[in-house]
C-alpha cells in the first residue's frame, strides 16, 4: 500500500477512523456503554477512502467523504483497509445512500430505548465493531474493547445512511430551519411562546442541534444520547421544552445558536413554500 492509494469500504465491514496518530488508545466504561475520545467516527460501506501516507506505528493518514460535502481528515490502521476495503478503481461507482423511512427508523429509536442501547463517543452502530489486532489500555488494566452503541450526532448518521453527517459542527446545514435561536438571545415570554410553539409541532426525525449536542424528535418527545453514564435517554412530551430551555442554556455558554431544522424527506417532499428563498438539493441547505 503506498500514499495516494484510494479505497472503499466493503459490503458488511465498518471502519473506525480515529482523529490521532496514537497507537494505544484508552477505552473508558461507564454504566451504560463505553467512551474512547478519540474515536472520530465508524465509517459505512461505501465509504471512499484516500490515504495520505502510512506512519512507522501502524496507522495510515486518510481523508474521506463521511457525507455530501463533508470530509473528515483523520487516521485507520492500516490492517484495518486491508481487511475491510477493497481498492477504489477509476470507474467504480460510489455507493448511492438514501435515508431509511420513518417506519424503520421509529423501530430504530424503539430499539435504542427498549435496549437500553449504550452511549460510545464516535461510534454509530447497533452490533459491535471489532478492532482486532489492537491493544488497548483502560483503567482496569488489560481489557480489551469493541465499539458498540451511538453518540448524538451517530444516531442521525446511521438513520440517514450517511446523507447527514456523523458531526453536530455540519448538520444545522442539511435540511429545512424550522427555528433558529440566536446566541445571546434574552430567555422572554416572546421567545418561551415560540419555542413552545415549535416544540409542539415537531414531527419525528427533525432534530434541535448547538455546538457539541443534537437531541432528536420521537414520539412527540425527544431522543438524545447523552453520555456514558446515561446511555439512551427519552424526554416525554410534558418535559421537552423544559429539555429544550436547558440544551438552550447550554448553547448560550457555548456562544452557540440554537437551530431546529427538518431533514426527512418524506416530510420536505411536496411540502414547501414556493415564495421561500431556501432551496433543498437533496438534504443539503442551499
Amino acid at each position: 500500500m503506498h500514499a495516494g492509494d484510494m479505497f472503499v469500504v466493503k459490503d458488511g465491514c465498518y471502519l473506525p477512523l480515529f482523529e490521532n496518530n496514537k497507537e494505544i488508545r484508552s477505552f473508558e466504561r461507564g454504566k451504560k456503554g463505553c467512551n474512547c475520545d478519540d474515536l472520530d467516527t465508524v465509517l459505512l460501506p461505501g465509504s471512499v477512502i484516500e490515504v495520505f501516507g502510512y506512519k512507522e506505528n501502524g496507522m495510515a493518514e486518510v481523508t474521506c467523504e463521511i457525507a455530501e460535502k463533508v470530509k473528515h481528515k483523520g487516521f485507520i490502521y492500516a490492517s484495518f483497509i486491508k481487511d475491510s476495503c477493497k481498492e477504489f478503481c477509476e470507474g467504480d461507482v460510489k455507493r448511492t445512500r438514501s435515508p431509511m423511512s420513518l417506519e424503520k427508523i421509529r423501530k430504530v429509536f424503539e430499539r435504542c430505548l427498549s435496549e437500553n442501547v449504550p452511549y460510545c463517543w464516535g461510534s454509530n452502530q447497533f452490533e459491535t465493531v471489532p478492532l482486532p489486532g489492537v491493544i488497548f489500555t483502560s483503567k482496569k488494566g488489560g481489557e480489551q474493547y469493541e465499539c458498540r452503541g451511538f453518540d448524538c450526532s451517530g444516531l442521525l448518521y446511521y438513520i440517514s445512511d450517511g446523507t447527514l453527517p456523523h458531526a453536530t459542527g455540519s448538520l444545522k446545514d442539511f435540511g429545512r430551519r424550522l427555528f433558529t435561536v440566536e446566541a445571546g438571545k434574552i430567555w422572554d415570554k416572546d421567545l418561551e411562546g415560540k419555542v413552545e410553539e415549535v416544540v409542539a409541532n415537531l414531527k419525528d426525525t427533525d432534530f434541535i442541534v448547538i455546538k457539541g449536542h443534537v437531541i432528536v424528535a420521537y414520539n412527540r418527545g425527544l431522543i438524545e444520547f447523552r453520555s456514558k453514564d446515561l446511555g439512551c435517554c427519552f424526554t416525554p412530551r410534558e418535559k421537552a421544552v423544559q429539555r429544550i430551555t436547558e440544551l438552550i442554556e447550554a448553547a448560550q455558554k457555548k456562544n452557540s445558536d440554537v437551530w431546529f431544522v427538518r431533514w426527512h424527506p418524506e416530510y420536505l417532499r411536496g411540502k414547501r413554500n414556493k415564495a421561500s428563498k431556501e432551496k433543498v438539493e437533496g438534504l443539503k441547505l442551499a
